[in-house]
């Protein structure tokens, strides 16, 4: 199967309900890409600081966000509460010289989404991959995973990548940032 490619920067129709979903996928992505560069940041200044060796440097910590997403499903027109904790462990890749060169981030997130009285939850388990030098982000792995009181609703895997040029590289089924599908049905009244 060929990758496909797709650019960050295009904008979906807020009219297109298929195509609000990807505001969910984009924001859970958001928040744990923020954790990884907020990581990086944090293990470099730490990394620096506390010697030049080149072993690489090894962390765990864990957020949770609670918030009201009215834009997720917003063209279905209902806000979904959301609760999401992801767990993060993994190593700083140093050079000789101790400078971080690479993130390798194992994430473990759970996030349950309510509304209308019904509620999904999305468990994910990818490693996250970060090249310091070009800014090259890899997730490999379970990275959307929604189930509800029927079984399974949506999911992604595979291999997401975002290039360092705004665009997307994918592989496997990634139905919410193709635009092909939605959990938001399964939250309807």
């Amino acid at each position: 199967m060929m990758p496909s490619q797709h650019n960050l920067n295009r904008r979906p129709r807020p009219a297109t309900p298929v195509s609000s979903t990807s505001t969910l996928s984009h924001g859970l992505r958001a928040c744990r890409a923020l954790g990884v560069t907020a990581l990086a940041a944090a293990s470099v200044l730490g990394v620096q600081s506390a010697s030049q060796a080149a072993a690489p440097d090894h962390f765990a910590f864990s957020v949770t966000e609670t918030f009201a997403d009215p834009d997720v499903c917003g063209a279905y027109g209902f806000t979904v509460d959301t609760v999401l904790h992801v767990d993060f462990s993994g190593i700083v890749k140093l050079d000789s010289n101790g400078v971080p060169t690479q993130l390798i981030n194992h994430v473990r997130a759970t996030t349950t989404l309510t509304a209308n009285g019904r509620t999904v939850t999305d468990v994910d388990h990818f490693q996250a991959i970060q090249d310091l030098p070009d800014g090259q982000l890899r997730e490999v792995g379970s990275v959307v995973h929604i189930k509800g009181p029927g079984g399974l609703v949506i999911r992604e895997s595979g291999q997401i990548v975002y290039n360092p040029d705004g665009t997307l590289t994918l592989k496997g089924p990634h139905p919410i940032l193709e635009g092909t599908g939605t959990f938001c049905t399964a939250l309807m009244p």
